[in-house]
């Protein structure tokens, strides 16, 4: 059934197949590497699955579409009828644009000024209500049709999008405080600054190694004129607190933390297996408006 994919992890509540009412919301993560779903039982605000799948071998855009087409017809779970669908997506090119000076009818030329636009791409906008940007961004017309096979309304986000609402929001909220948020994915990692609770930068940067992860941080530490010993450290994604990574921060920084979980929802038992850290992303999406 998984077809070029291979299945890393399957977390299911047995109850969620008892109950084929369509009050459920899956949200799904689109990533260079392989894609992650998990579903959210709208009745008792609760995650009842999640599953992350890895691509055995690099993919054309319209082999990765025709291979999911696949696997969401035959897949029990993803072929169900939901009450809304959140897809977030990867793109390198990620431009912020105020809602002062944003206009519907010119978002081309305004994401043209910053990055080129490449044939067979279709440009997308979010929109950010806290930050009070609209967020543009490319992705191939393949992926943007993927919206059109699940049974549901169905969005698309960026990634980067779907981080900066919710690290907002936690700031907000006062969740947690942080000065640096890094989110950390096999091939990239997103980095945000923060002053006073308020979006100082964002950025994206692909990686090969650790050392590259270093690198670019502290380069912009230092475009910012930031002492890392007297920051704290917000880490999501792919980093365990015994992991190498983590290690490696803590001697830089007054703190190096990660998140505990949104106390807006309810989770499965099953999911007690994972870090709700690695896929912060994932459960946060469904808050992010459209």
């Amino acid at each position: 059934m998984t077809g070029p994919f291979r299945n890393k992890l399957r977390l299911v509540d047995n109850d969620l197949l008892k109950d084929l009412v369509p009050k459920k919301i899956l949200s799904i993560g689109l990533q260079p590497d392989g894609f992650v779903f998990c579903i959210l039982d709208t009745d008792q605000f609760r995650f009842m699955a999640l599953e992350h799948y890895v691509f055995e071998h690099k993919l054309s855009q319209e082999e990765l579409f025709q291979s999911l087409h696949t696997l969401i017809k035959e897949h029990p779970l993803l072929g169900m009828t939901f009450e809304r669908v959140c897809i977030s997506v990867y793109s390198p090119r990620l431009v912020l644009i105020p809602n002062e000076i944003f206009h519907e009818d010119e978002k081309d030329k305004l994401f043209g000024f910053c990055t080129p636009v490449q044939p067979g791409e279709q440009l997308i906008t979010d929109r950010l209500n806290i930050l009070k940007a609209h967020a543009l961004y490319m992705v191939p017309v393949v992926i943007h049709n993927l919206a059109k096979l699940f049974k549901g309304h169905c969005q698309i986000r960026h990634e980067g999008s779907v981080l900066i609402e919710n690290v907002l929001a936690s700031q907000r909220l006062e969740n947690w405080q942080s000065d640096i948020v890094l989110r950390i994915k096999p091939e990239h990692f997103d980095i945000i600054v923060l002053k006073k609770k308020k979006l100082q930068f964002y950025q994206s940067f692909g990686i090969q190694t650790f050392e590259d992860i270093l690198y670019y941080l502290f380069f912009v530490l230092n475009e910012f004129e930031l002492d890392a010993a007297s920051l704290k450290l917000m880490l999501v994604g792919d980093a365990a607190m015994d992991s190498e990574t983590y290690a490696s921060l803590t001697p830089y920084f007054k703190e190096v933390a990660i998140p505990q979980r949104n106390d807006m929802f309810r989770y499965s038992p099953v999911l007690d297996q994972v870090p709700y850290h690695f896929y912060y992303n994932l459960f946060n999406m469904v808050t992010c408006g459209s």
